[in-house]
């Protein structure tokens, strides 16, 4: 209404985006619902951080849509931090999520590899979780080799940080070390504050969302990156149509 010829939405951590799908009768797929509010707004194009279900939201949404990602940025945190000379694995908390961990995994090893001067392996885990239509966490195996590694489990959001706590202390057990945690979104919600109390490692997370819940004991595990300049740089690449969203993320 103030007469702009573009508007593109830049929605750094975009809400509901978890309810994707039925997965018990008479449930709403809300990601459908909030797609259909921002559209009803006029934007032409949606500009969105770590979603979800990345497919799920391209069917969602019938405007172009452009999903950065974190992974650079945990990758870059991580290789400052974390010994050359010890197995290195990146675990992700279920199977859906193997897809992200393995483009981290493959970014995290370039960039080992300029920094170190060599090629250094990075394997990858799966947490056997199943989260059942009442919100129950069930599962309780680790599908790959984590013993003696540093194990960097990587996820899209921290929610109540049940799932990163359960897979965080299953890591121990299979005689792996938890390096650090690194999420996005971190919403800490619930009962997310005793949970993680657990936890003695690095909880690694974007600016998307204030840490506003967690108790000042947890803030001092917390390291936050900044995705300023990703965001900048996508924000550049839209309004001037020059250069590729997909060439920033390489």
């Amino acid at each position: 209404q103030a007469s702009a010829h573009e508007v593109t939405a830049v929605i750094p951590h975009l809400a509901w985006a978890r309810q994707d799908r039925k997965t018990q009768s008479r449930e709403p797929i809300t990601t459908k619902i909030v797609a259909r509010m921002l559209e009803s707004s006029k934007i032409a194009r949606a500009l969105l951080m770590d979603v979800h279900n990345l497919a799920a939201e391209q069917n969602a949404f019938d405007i172009p849509i452009d999903n950065l990602e974190g992974k650079k940025l945990f990758a870059e945190w991580c290789v400052e931090r974390l010994d050359p000379e010890s197995p290195i694995v990146v675990l992700t908390p279920d199977a859906g999520g193997l897809s992200r961990a393995d483009r981290f995994r493959v970014t995290l090893m370039k960039l080992l590899k300029i920094k170190h001067q060599k090629s250094i392996n990075v394997g990858i885990a799966v947490y056997d979780k199943l989260r059942r239509p009442t919100g129950e966490l069930s599962g309780g195996n680790i599908v790959g080799d984590v013993k003696d590694a540093q194990t960097i489990l990587l996820d899209d959001m921290i929610s109540t940080a049940g799932t990163a706590t359960q897979a965080g202390l299953k890591v121990k057990d299979f005689g792996g070390k938890l390096f650090a945690i690194c999420a996005t979104h971190g919403l800490f919600v619930g009962k997310a504050n005793s949970k993680i109390a657990q936890l003695d490692c690095p909880i690694v997370v974007a600016d998307t969302v204030d840490a506003f819940r967690l108790t000042e004991e947890n803030k001092k595990k917390l390291h936050i990156v900044d995705t300023t300049k990703i965001t900048a740089d996508a924000i550049h690449r839209i309004h001037t149509g020059t250069g590729s969203i997909s060439e920033l993320l390489s």
